[in-house]
C-alpha cells in the first residue's frame, strides 16, 4: 500500500504495479519482490518490496533474487495514456507509454525482509555481541554489508542509513526476547529487515529517521525509515516559452 496526503494525491499520475516470484523454479511466490511506481510533480518514484532467500550460506541465491526482482517487475505502459497534451513537446514524449523496469526512477526504496545474516563462528559469540548490545561490531559481521562493500552486483548505488538498532530477527513470536531456547531452532540475530534508497540525485533525498518497531506477532521486528525528498516540478508556462523560442 502507497499512502498519500490529499494536498499531493491529485500530483500522482502513471501509477503501475509490478511483482516477481523468485521462490521455488524461480517462480514461486514464497520469495519474491513486489513494487508500484508513479510519478509525483514531474519526479519518478518506484517502491519495491522484498522477501529474499533464507540462510547464512545463501548470499549467492539472494544476489540472484535480487537481479530476477530487477528483471522480471516490469511496469508495462499504456499507448493510450500520455499525461499532458498541452504543448508538442509532452505530446511527442513517450514518457507515460513505455514500459519501465524498477531502476527507470528518478528514485528508488527498496523494503523488507531481505535476509541477510551474519558470518560468525558460533552462534554464542553473535548472542553475546548482541546482548552486549554492541551494534557497531555487529555491522562488520552483516553479510549485506560485506557483499556491498566487496562490489557484487547485488543493491550496488543503494545507500542505506545508519543502523542504530540491534538486530530485527529472530525473536520468540509474542515477546521481545531474542529466540535462544534448546528445544527450538535456534538462528544467529540478524539485521534481516532493511531501508534502502537509490536515487538519480543524492542531495535530493535525506533520511531523517531509521529505526525498527518493537512489535511483537512475528519472530522479526519490522523496520521504518522517514525521508526529505526534493522533486522535480516543471514550470510549464517556461517551457512553452522555451520550447517556441526553440522552434523558432
Amino acid at each position: 500500500y502507497v499512502f498519500a496526503a490529499d494536498e499531493i494525491r491529485k500530483e500522482i499520475q502513471d501509477i503501475r504495479k509490478s511483482s516477481a516470484g523468485t521462490g521455488m523454479m524461480g517462480v514461486m511466490g514464497n520469495k519474491g519482490g513486489v513494487s508500484v511506481r508513479f510519478n509525483l510533480f514531474d519526479s519518478s518514484i518506484c517502491f519495491v518490496n522484498s522477501h529474499l532467500s533464507s540462510g547464512a550460506s545463501k548470499n549467492d541465491m539472494r544476489q540472484l533474487d535480487f537481479e530476477n526482482i530487477n528483471e522480471k517487475c516490469m511496469f508495462l505502459g499504456n499507448p493510450n495514456q500520455i499525461s499532458d497534451t498541452s504543448c508538442p513537446w509532452r505530446r511527442n514524449a513517450k514518457s507515460y507509454e513505455e514500459d519501465k523496469l524498477i531502476e527507470d526512477h528518478s528514485h528508488v526504496f527498496w523494503i523488507g525482509d531481505l535476509n541477510y545474516r551474519m558470518v560468525a563462528n558460533t552462534l554464542k559469540e553473535v548472542f553475546d555481541l548482541t546482548f552486549a548490545g554492541d551494534i557497531k561490531t555487529l555491522l562488520t559481521r552483516d553479510m549485506l554489508n560485506m557483499e556491498k562493500n566487496e562490489k557484487k552486483t547485488v543493491f550496488q548505488g543503494y545507500n542505506e542509513g545508519e543502523i542504530t538498532f540491534l538486530p530485527t530477527y529472530k525473536f520468540t513470536p509474542g515477546t521481545n526476547n531474542y529466540e535462544n531456547r534448546p528445544d527450538k531452532k535456534i538462528r544467529a540475530p540478524a539485521f534481516c529487515d532493511r531501508v534502502l534508497w537509490k536515487t538519480t540525485c543524492e542531495e535530493s533525498v535525506k533520511q531523517r529517521s531509521y529505526d525498527r518497531a518493537m512489535l511483537t506477532p512475528s519472530d522479526h521486528k519490522p523496520v521504518f525509515a522517514t525521508f526529505e525528498v526534493t522533486l522535480c516540478k516543471i514550470d510549464q508556462a517556461k517551457e512553452r516559452t522555451m520550447l517556441g523560442d526553440t522552434y523558432r
